[in-house]
C-alpha cells in the first residue's frame, strides 16, 4: 500500500485498515451451507414447492455472502478492545506483515 503510493503508511492509515476477524473454519462451513441450501432450493423448485425454494435460495445467498466477505473490522476497533501492551505488540506484527506482503508482490 505504502510503496505503491510512494510513502510509508502513517499510523492513522494503518488503523483504518480492514482486517478479517471471522475464522476460516466458519467461512468454510458457511460455504458448505450455501451449497447445501442452493441444492435444496433447486430440488424444491423442481418439486414445485416455490415457497421453500425462495427461502432456501435466500439462505444460499446469505451464506455465500458470509463465506466470501466474512466479518471485517477496522484495526482501530480491534485494538480498542485490547490493553496497551498487547495492542502495541499486535500493531507492530501487523505492520511487519503488511510490509512483507507488499514487498512480496513487487519481488
Amino acid at each position: 500500500m505504502g510503496r505503491r503510493e510512494g510513502h510509508v503508511p502513517t499510523r492513522e492509515e494503518m488503523l483504518k485498515l480492514k482486517v478479517q476477524v471471522a475464522p476460516a473454519w466458519a467461512r468454510w462451513c458457511s460455504a458448505v451451507l450455501a451449497l447445501a441450501s442452493a441444492g435444496g432450493s433447486w430440488y424444491t423448485f423442481s418439486s414445485e414447492l416455490y415457497g421453500w425454494g425462495f427461502l432456501l435460495a435466500a439462505l444460499a445467498l446469505l451464506f455465500f455472502c458470509f463465506a466470501i466477505f466474512g466479518i471485517r473490522r477496522t484495526l482501530s476497533k480491534i485494538l480498542d478492545g485490547l490493553d496497551a501492551t498487547h495492542s502495541a505488540d499486535l500493531f507492530g506484527i501487523i505492520v511487519e506483515g503488511v510490509f512483507s506482503a507488499v514487498g512480496a508482490l513487487f519481488d
